[in-house]
C-alpha cells in the first residue's frame, strides 16, 4: 500500500508539472546591461544601445504624467518604474511578468510594483501613445489600490473595477483612435456586433479584444462630449471607493446603467451609420477570393502575385496559426506551403515577396530574432538569408533581377530601409534616421524603391533613386496617412490612404502629382499588390480580413467622400474636435513632433532630455516584496493557527523568492522556500520544503482511536529548464526527499496490526522533454500535437533507501473537423506508455478519472501500462455569455459535449494482447461548461459518465472535475 500511495503522488506531480510547464517558452538570448534615468516622476530603465529611445521615453512620460494627472484628478506621489525595450523581441524576454508575451502585446503595467514595460515598434507616434496608455494604468492603480505595498488591495479590489473602464480610459488618455479603430467600430455597428458593457467587465473571454478596447475608449469620448471631462475622474473615483457600478452611474450621470448604455449605443449607431452612407462594398470593384466571417474569425493578409501572374500567395491563419498559402488567380485550388515558420510568421510591412525566379521571401521569428527566409514554392525547401551583423529584419522585397533584397531593419528602437546585395554580401542603410520606415517595394525596372516614412506622426511616401542614392517625398499629406505604396507603372504608384477617414486605394502620377481615388469602401483596404490586369488586396469585414481582386480600369465613377458629409454631423464633429484637442499634449511636444530633419530632431531630444533627466545610474539588484498575504486564528482546542505567503523579486524580475507557511498545531504544518533565477538562456531554481501531518488512526469496529501517525517529509530540489524554442523545452530536476513515519499512542486492545516506524530517503534525478505544437480555439485544442517524454531514476546513493525507475511517453494529436461540422468538431487521439522497474519499483494505480474512466478507482495495479484515448468533441452552444442569478460573477461561455473511448493494456503489453481481448475498455460521454469567474479567470466544469464495455457490466460511473480539456 505504501508503494501505491507514493506512486500515486508521483503521477499527480508529473501531471501537475506537465500542465504548468506545457506552455509557450520565453527565449532569452541577449544579456542586457541595465541603467536608470531618474526624472521627477519616473525611474526609466534602459540598456546599452537604446539611449536615444530612453531619452525620448523620458520626454513623453513626463508629458503624459502631467496630462493624465489632470484628467484623472490625481497626482502620484511615488515614482513610477518604466522599462524600455528597443523592440518586441527583447520585450518578449522580460521577467517582469512570468507570462509569455505574444506578438500582439504592445506593453503592460503590473499592479504590485506599478512597473511599466513596453517596447518600441519603430513608430514614434505609437511609442508615445503606448507610453501614455500605460502611464494611465499606473495612475489608475495608485488611485484604486493605493500607493506603496498593496498586494491585498490588488487581489481584493481588482474584481470590482470593470476592465473596460481601465482600458477604455487608458485609450482615451492616449487619444489613440485612428482610422483602424474607427473601422473596427464601424464594422461592429454595421454587423450588429457591439459588445454589451456587462460583457466587458473582463476581456479574457472575448474573441475580439481590440474591438473591446476601441468600444471602451468610445465610452469615455461619449462621456466627455455628453457630460464633460470632469465626470471621468469622478466615475473612476467612485468605483475605486467601492460604491458599486449601479450607484456610480446614478451619482455621476444621474441615470441607471441600462439607460446610459442605451444612449451610448445610439450614439455609436448614429455616428457610424452616417459614415456608411454612399459607400461601396468591395465586390463592386471585383470578386472576393476568400470568404471568412465572424463564425470563424480569420485573417487573410498580404496577397502577392506569382511571376507569371497565374497564382497568388497570401498569409492566413485559417488553420489556427499564420502560414503561407498559394491559390489560382481566381482563388481556387488553395494549398498550404510546407515552409519552416520557426516561432512564428510575421506580418510586418509587406510580409512576403515572390521573386522572378519563383522563390518566396518571408520573415519569421527564430529564438527572439527576426530573420528573412527564402522558400522554394515547388519543393517546400527553405533557407535563411544571412545578413551580416543583423538580428531584426522584416518586410522583405526582392528586386526584379533577384540580385538585391530590400527590407526593414530595426536597431536601437528605430527602423530604416536596408539594401542587401545577395551576390557580394554588402549591406547598406538607405535612410539612417530616427523616423519609422515601412512598406518597401521595387519599381519594375529595379531603379527605384518606394516606401513610407513617418514625419510629424504622419506616414508619407518616399521614392528612393538607387543609382543617385537620393530620396524624395512624393506625397503632400499633412494630416492623414499614406501607406502600402507600390509602383503601378514606372511613372505611377498606388497606395492606401485614410485621407477621407477610411483606408481607400489611390493612384498617384509621379510627374504631375495627379491623385485619383480607386475605391470608396465602407471599411478599409490593406496590402495591395499589382499585376498587369489586377490589383489584389486585403479588406476588413465582419471581423475578418478577406482577399479581393480589383479589375484595373479607369475609375471615372469613383467619388471621394469625406468620413462625415452630413452637414449637421460635420459641424458637430468640428466643435467636438476642438474640445478633444486640448487633452493631447503640450506645445513643446507638438513642436518636437513637427521637426522634420533627423539631426535637428536628435538635437531637440537631447536638449529636452537634459532638462528632465536628473541622474543616470547603473542598475543594482535589490529585493522588494510583490505579494504578502497572511491569515491567523486562535481556538481553545488547537491554539494559534494560520499561514502566510510571501513573494519577493528584484525590479527586473530576474530573481524570484517565494515563502509559504501554514500550521495547525497537532494536525498539519507546511513550509516551502523557493528561489528562481531567470536571467540566463535557461531557468535555474532551488526549492526546499517541510511537511508534517498528524493522523489519528480510527478503529471502525470499536469506534476508538487506536494509534497516532506522525508523518514528516523534508526535502529539496534543484531544477533547470532549457527552451529550445517557444514550443520545445527540456526540464531536469535533482531532488532528495526524506519521509519519516512514526506511530505512537498505541491502544493495545485494538485488533489492528501495528505498522513499524519507517524511514525512507528518496534521491532522484528526472528529465522531462516537452513539445507542444497544439493550436487552441474556443478554449480547447483543435489542431496540432504534443509530446512528453519523462524518465525518473531513484538510486541508493547518499543514504538513499529505494532504487527504481519511472518511464513515460505521452503523445496527443488533434484533428480539426470544422469543415464537416460548423460546431468546432474535433477528434482527439492520445497514446501513453508508462512503466516502472527496479528492486523497489512502485505500481501504477488504474481506474478512475485520470486514466480509464468507467473503471473503479484502483481496480488494477501494474508496472506497465499502455493507454489509448479517443474523443470526439463538439460545441453545443458557443459564446453563450450568460450570467445567471444569484451567481452573477460566473459567466457561461460555451457548452460542449464529448463522446469518448478509453482503452488500456496492463502487464503483458503486446500486439497479441490486443488481439486476444486483453484490452480493458470503456465508453462514455461528457458535458463541459466553460465559465469565467468575473470574466477574468477561465474555470471549466466537466460532468462525465462512463462504463466498462470489455465486460458484462451495466454500472455507470459518474465524475465531476474542473480541469481544462487537453
Amino acid at each position: 500500500m505504501k508503494k501505491r500511495i507514493i506512486t500515486a503522488i508521483y503521477i499527480i506531480l508529473i501531471l501537475f508539472i506537465a500542465l504548468n510547464l506545457f506552455a509557450l517558452n520565453k527565449i532569452r538570448w541577449k544579456q542586457m546591461d541595465w541603467r536608470i534615468y531618474e526624472t521627477d516622476h519616473f525611474s526609466i530603465y534602459y540598456y546599452e544601445g537604446e539611449e536615444t529611445l530612453a531619452k525620448l521615453s523620458a520626454i513623453f512620460a513626463e508629458n503624459a504624467f502631467t496630462n493624465n494627472s489632470k484628467i484623472l484628478g490625481y497626482t502620484s506621489k511615488t515614482k513610477i518604474p518604466l522599462f524600455i525595450y528597443e523592440n518586441s523581441l527583447d520585450f518578449s524576454t522580460t521577467n517582469i511578468t512570468l507570462s509569455y508575451l505574444g506578438e500582439g502585446v504592445g506593453g503592460f503595467t503590473e499592479a504590485f510594483k506599478n512597473r511599466i514595460a513596453l517596447p518600441s515598434s519603430g513608430s514614434i507616434k505609437d511609442f508615445r501613445t503606448t507610453i501614455t496608455h500605460e502611464i494611465t494604468h499606473a495612475i489608475q492603480y495608485n488611485i484604486i489600490f493605493g500607493e506603496g505595498f498593496r498586494s491585498y488591495n490588488v487581489f481584493y479590489k481588482d474584481i470590482f473595477i470593470p476592465v473596460w473602464v481601465m482600458e477604455g480610459l487608458a485609450e482615451y488618455c492616449a487619444n489613440d483612435m485612428d482610422a483602424v479603430g474607427e473601422m473596427v467600430l464601424r464594422d461592429a455597428v454595421v454587423n450588429d456586433k457591439i459588445i454589451k458593457l456587462e460583457d466587458m467587465d473582463g476581456f479574457a473571454h472575448l474573441e475580439e479584444p481590440y474591438l473591446a478596447y476601441k468600444q471602451a475608449q468610445s465610452v469615455f469620448d461619449y462621456i466627455e462630449k455628453k457630460y464633460g471631462r470632469e465626470k471621468i475622474a469622478r466615475f473612476l473615483q467612485l468605483l475605486a471607493n467601492e460604491v458599486g457600478e449601479v450607484n456610480a452611474y446614478k451619482k455621476v450621470f444621474m441615470k441607471a446603467k441600462e439607460d446610459f448604455e442605451k444612449e451610448f449605443i445610439l450614439y455609436l449607431k448614429k455616428k457610424y451609420w452616417a459614415q456608411v452612407l454612399g459607400r461601396d462594398t468591395p465586390d463592386r470593384y471585383g470578386p472576393k477570393m476568400t470568404n471568412s466571417t465572424r463564425e470563424k474569425i480569420t485573417y487573410n493578409q498580404s496577397p502577392v502575385f506569382s511571376p507569371d501572374e497565374s497564382k497568388i500567395a497570401f498569409i492566413s491563419n485559417v488553420d489556427g496559426k499564420r502560414e503561407i498559402y498559394i491559390a489560382n488567380i481566381d482563388g481556387t485550388d488553395r494549398k498550404k506551403l510546407s515552409f519552416n515558420y520557426y516561432d512564428g510568421l510575421l506580418v510586418d510591412g509587406y510580409p512576403i515577396s515572390w521573386s522572378k525566379d519563383g522563390f518566396i521571401y518571408y520573415s519569421v521569428v527564430e529564438k527572439s530574432k527576426k530573420i528573412i527566409m527564402k522558400g522554394n514554392v515547388i519543393t517546400g525547401e527553405n533557407e535563411k538569408i544571412i545578413l551580416p551583423d543583423f538580428i531584426n529584419a522584416s518586410s522583405p522585397s526582392i528586386s526584379p533581377d533577384n540580385n538585391y533584397l530590400a527590407f526593414i531593419g530595426a536597431k536601437g528602437g528605430f527602423t530604416d530601409v536596408y539594401l542587401y546585395d545577395l551576390k557580394n554580401n554588402n549591406l547598406h542603410n538607405l535612410t539612417q534616421n530616427l523616423f519609422e520606415n515601412n512598406f518597401v517595394s521595387w519599381s519594375s525596372d529595379g531603379k527605384f524603391l518606394v516606401f513610407t516614412e513617418e514625419r510629424e506622426e504622419i506616414k508619407k511616401i518616399i521614392v528612393y533613386d538607387i543609382e543617385k542614392g537620393k530620396m524624395k517625398f512624393i506625397s503632400d499629406n499633412k494630416n492623414y496617412n499614406c501607406i502600402y505604396p507600390r509602383f503601378l507603372t514606372n511613372d505611377e504608384i498606388i497606395f492606401v490612404s485614410d485621407k477621407n477617414g477610411i483606408y481607400n486605394l489611390y493612384k498617384l502620377n509621379l510627374n504631375n502629382k495627379n491623385e485619383i481615388p480607386f475605391t470608396n469602401v465602407t471599411n478599409g483596404i490593406f496590402y495591395p499588390c499589382v499585376s498587369n490586369q489586377y490589383i489584389i488586396y486585403s479588406y476588413y469585414e465582419d471581423g475578418c480580413y478577406n482577399i479581393y481582386k480589383y479589375l484595373i480600369k479607369k475609375p471615372d465613377d469613383i467619388k471621394e467622400i469625406p468620413l462625415m458629409y452630413v452637414p449637421e454631423i460635420v459641424e458637430k464633429e468640428k466643435k467636438e474636435k476642438k474640445i478633444l484637442e486640448t487633452k493631447i499634449e503640450s506645445n513643446e511636444i507638438k513642436n518636437l513632433m513637427k521637426i522634420g530633419e533627423d539631426e535637428e530632431f536628435k538635437k531637440k531630444i537631447e536638449e529636452m532630455a537634459y532638462k528632465i533627466i536628473k541622474s543616470d545610474d547603473p542598475y543594482i539588484t535589490t529585493f522588494t516584496p510583490d505579494v504578502l498575504l497572511g491569515i491567523f486564528g486562535f481556538s481553545t482546542e488547537s491554539g494559534l493557527l494560520g499561514g502566510g505567503y510571501v513573494t519577493l523579486s528584484d525590479m527586473l524580475g530576474n530573481n524570484n523568492i517565494s515563502l509559504l507557511a501554514n500550521f495547525i498545531p497537532d494536525y498539519y504544518s507546511q513550509f516551502e522556500f523557493e528561489y528562481l533565477y531567470m536571467s540566463l538562456p535557461f531557468d535555474i531554481g532551488f526549492k526546499t520544503f517541510y511537511y508534517q501531518n498528524i493522523y489519528q488512526l480510527f478503529d471502525t469496529r470499536t469506534g476508538e482511536i487506536f494509534s497516532q501517525l506522525n508523518s514528516q517529509e523534508l526535502g529539496g530540489s534543484i531544477y533547470f529548464k532549457y527552451p529550445f524554442n517557444i514550443y520545445t523545452s527540456l526540464y531536469m530536476q535533482i531532488s532528495t526527499d526524506h519521509i519519516t513515519d512514526r506511530y505512537t499512542n498505541f491502544e493495545t486492545s485494538s485488533s489492528y496490526l501495528f505498522k513499524e516506524n519507517e524511514d525512507n530517503i528518496l534521491n532522484s534525478i528526472a528529465l522531462y522533454l516537452y513539445i507542444d505544437n497544439t493550436l487552441w480555439r474556443d478554449l480547447w485544442p483543435f489542431n496540432g500535437d504534443f509530446f512528453i517524454a519523462y524518465v525518473s531514476i531513484y538510486e541508493k546513493i547518499f543514504n538513499g533507501t529505494k532504487s527504481y525507475n519511472l518511464y513515460e511517453i505521452n503523445y496527443g494529436k488533434y484533428f480539426d473537423l470544422n469543415s464537416i461540422s460548423f460546431k468546432n468538431m474535433v477528434y482527439s487521439l492520445q497514446l501513453m506508455f508508462s512503466m516502472t522497474d527496479g528492486e523497489d519499483k512502485p505500481y501504477y494505480i488504474l481506474g478512475g478519472l485520470n486514466n480509464v474512466r468507467g473503471m473503479n478507482y484502483g481496480e488494477y495495479i501494474s508496472d506497465k501500462v499502455l493507454l489509448l484515448k479517443n474523443e470526439l468533441r463538439y460545441i453545443l452552444a458557443r459564446n453563450v455569455n450568460f450570467n445567471f442569478w444569484p451567481l452573477n460573477f460566473l459567466m457561461i461561455k460555451n457548452i460542449k459535449a464529448t463522446i469518448f473511448n478509453d482503452n488500456c493494456i496492463i502487464d503483458n503489453i503486446s500486439f497479441e494482447s490486443a488481439v486476444n481481448g486483453s484490452v480493458k475498455s470503456s465508453f462514455g460521454f461528457s458535458i463541459m461548461i466553460d465559465t469565467f469567474f468575473f470574466q477574468r479567470q477561465f474555470v471549466p466544469f466537466q460532468f462525465e459518465v462512463a462504463k466498462r464495455i470489455d465486460i458484462e457490466e451495466n454500472e455507470w460511473k459518474f465524475y465531476f472535475n474542473m480541469n481544462a480539456t487537453y
